[in-house]
């Protein structure tokens, strides 16, 4: 793929993001993941290139993460990744019925709504110009 190309894809999927990003922290990635990391990198604006870090070493993360947030593992207070990830599968499965719930109210309108043409274009004209 062309460098051009390459670059006009990062620029498309940053921009049809649905989420703000404010900040990826990436530790102890291999080098081909850095390299990649710092290719994208070179092809965002400055803005969004200032919200990626690359670490080495995960004790580099109390630079910016306070420690009681951060897992024993990590240099931090906080219970290990194994305990944490059972509390999460805990509290996902606490909460299955509701998930299931919101999932259904998403499914409630049906696709072909608008399918049928019989009321002419879906929407408003708030102004509408004739030349």
């Amino acid at each position: 793929m062309a460098a051009g190309a390459v670059r006009r894809s990062i620029h498309l999927a940053q921009a049809a993001y649905p989420q703000r990003m404010r900040r990826i922290h990436v530790v102890g990635a291999p080098s081909l993941i850095a390299s990649s990391i710092n290719l994208m990198r070179s092809c965002v604006t400055e803005k969004i290139r200032k919200r990626y870090y690359l670490h080495s070493k995960t004790e580099e993360l109390l630079d910016h993460f306070p420690s009681r947030v951060l897992p024993v593992e990590w240099g931090g207070e906080e219970d290990s990744i194994e305990v944490l990830a059972k509390k999460w599968r805990r509290r996902v499965e606490d909460l299955r019925e509701y998930l299931r719930h919101l999932n259904e109210l998403c499914e409630v309108t049906p696709d072909d709504v608008y399918e049928n043409n019989i009321y002419g274009a879906v929407g408003s004209f708030r102004k509408l110009d004739i030349d």
